[in-house]
Formats: structure tokens, sequence, C-alpha cells
């Protein structure tokens, strides 16, 4: 089916400093992109702009939150896969197809469809800094009516105030890459204070400490983009393959599968703080 290129329904909401808009996406399509438009007193915000003003891209299916965006954050994911995609003055974009991947697995199959859910919105939060907030959106969709669960689906999760030490420092709670039917294509750690990271799955070691510097090589060679301050554990810096991504479970013979009994997610770093890590991850319907 053919892309078309349409604005959204206008937002509803208080779009006022320290307000709200919310998008309702229409049904009936499936979902390649959202750009979102930000102004502010009628000037495009500048992309430092757009991170100090706005606090919150969420996306929620049936009233569930299931991408929970800053547009720092939102950058650093979509920036990581090139600088072609990093945000420009006033633009910032979603994706659901997914471009940089180019796999049989990969851009066409992630479109996001609309049916068997309910509402599925956006929620833009502004905060004091916006002064005379303004916001439109556009999206990049197919007429094909398909379900929500048709194909894989990217989560994003947010996980604030995580401890980091001058070393090496096991992250608290074992909620983290527990969900069951989940794999995991990236873990972001936004802060100049991490060096590197371990990750540990029933004593299988899916990630060893590998330096910036080391990371930053890969990630070129392979058409990423490390980012500044930032260390990213991107599983797609080997294949870009969905069915390559970390199993937060363990398949069993015959094709069953259990939760991971035993994980580990160590961060080393070069000196004492905290970091908001996220995580990127695809949720696979059975």
């Amino acid at each position: 089916m053919p892309r078309l290129l349409q604005k959204l329904p206008d937002p509803t909401g208080n779009i006022v400093s320290n307000g709200k808009a919310t998008f309702l996406i229409p049904k009936g399509v499936s979902l390649h992109d959202v750009t979102f438009h930000f102004q502010d007193n009628a000037v495009d915000m500048t992309v430092a702009q757009m991170k100090a003003r706005v606090d919150s891209i969420v996306l929620k299916v049936s009233g569930k939150a299931v991408r929970e965006w800053t547009p720092t954050t939102l950058d650093i994911a979509n920036a990581t896969n090139g600088a072609q995609y990093a945000a420009s003055n006033g633009y910032l974009r979603d994706y659901y197809s997914e471009p940089w991947r180019r796999t049989i697995e990969g851009e066409e199959r992630n479109a996001m469809g609309t049916q068997g859910v309910g509402d599925i919105t956006y929620e833009v939060k502004f905060n004091n800094a916006a002064v005379v907030p303004f916001v439109e959106a556009y999206a990049t969709i197919e007429t094909a009516d398909r379900p929500f669960t048709a194909y894989p689906f990217r989560h994003v999760r947010n996980y604030p105030g995580l401890p980091v030490a001058n070393g090496r420092t096991q992250m608290p709670g074992q909620g983290l890459l527990r969900d069951y039917g989940l794999f995991y294509d990236r873990i972001h750690f936004p802060s100049a204070l991490v060096t590197s990271a371990r990750i540990e799955v029933n004593k299988f070691v899916k990630w060893e400490d590998i330096p910036r510097t080391l990371l930053s090589e890969i990630f070129a060679k392979c058409g990423l983009s490390l980012q500044a301050n930032c260390y990213s554990i991107a599983f797609s810096a080997t294949s870009r393959q969905l069915t390559d991504l970390l199993a937060s479970f363990v398949t069993l013979p015959g094709g069953g599968a259990q939760l991971v009994n035993d994980l580990r997610v160590e961060l080393v770093g070069t000196g004492a703080g905290s970091v908001d890590a996220f995580t990127e991850q695809y949720q696979i319907f059975k």
C-alpha cells in the first residue's frame, strides 16, 4: 500500500505554559512515523529549546503508556542511527517503521496497526520554560487496517535515578529486562559518568565492559553513532534482525519459555552520581 503524509487532528487540552496537548491517532491505518512541530511565541523552537521546554512525549494505547520519551531521549534514540535522524529546529520525529534497519524483519514490519485496541493518543507536556507553546503533528500512514498485535512493537521505558559509583555498581532491583515476551534492542545511559557496562543473563554474559572508544568504533562500522555523554548498549550493533535481540526469556525444548531467573546489570563509572536510563524494547506478539 502507498504511504501518505497527513496532518493529525489538532490536539486538545490546555496548551499553555505547564500545560498538556493530547493528539488522538485516527483508526483504520498503519502508522509509520509521527513528526512533531514545536513553536514558542510563533517561532520554531531550537533543538535546545525543545529539550528545555517540553517535559515529555508519551504514547498511550488503551490508556496505558507504552512509549515514554523526553525530547532528549527521543533525539538520542534517533541520532544513534545516524545524523540524518537527529532532531532539527522545530521538528522531532517518532519512528514506528525503522528505516535504519533495512533487513527482512526491518522497516516495513514495524509500522503500528490500530485495529483491536482502544484510543491511541500522544500526550505532550510543556513546562514553565515554554511561554506561548504550540505543537502540531504530521503522520506517515498506510491505509492498511491491520491489528495492533500483528507485528513487533517498540516500547520505551524510563528508569530514573540509577546510582553510579567510581568503579563498578550493580543496578538495583531485578525489574529491568524481566517482562515476559520482550526483546531488548538498546539500553541507554545518558551520562558522562558511565564508561562501560556489563549484562549477564542466567550466568551467560550478553555484553561485557566494552569501552567507549571501542563502542564508538563498532557503531561507526555499522552506521550507528554513539551520542555524546551517553553510553549505549546496542545489541543491534552486531545484527539488526529483531530475532537477534536480547530476549528476556529463555526458550525451552519444545518451544516454551521461562522468565530469566538471574539478571545482572553492572555499570562502571568515573565518579559518584546518578543516571536516568531508558530502554528500547520490542514486544513480539504471540
